[in-house]
């Protein structure tokens, strides 16, 4: 076998389709809404955890908490789409 040929990468077949790849991101990406309200409602709202910092992760309210992380990053990917 000719060294050269060992240098040309195989082409591997990917098959995706683009209707469930995006059914299945938008799935995902409203059970982590979900998430993270309950998150809200019962470590925030609820006051399970002492600290503050912490609770305030958790806050949607919040400009830093994970909530507003999660919104733009929804964002991005609309953008992107």
């Amino acid at each position: 076998m000719p060294a050269s040929s060992l240098l040309v990468p195989s082409r591997a077949a990917v098959d995706l389709d683009p209707r469930r790849l995006v059914r299945d991101l938008v799935f995902v990406l409203v059970c982590l809404e979900a998430i993270a309200v309950l998150l809200d409602l019962w470590l925030y709202c609820g006051g399970v955890i002492a600290s503050y910092d912490l609770r305030a992760l958790f806050d949607a309210t919040n400009e830093s908490g994970l909530a507003s992380w999660l919104a733009v990053t929804q964002a991005t990917l609309i953008a992107l789409t």
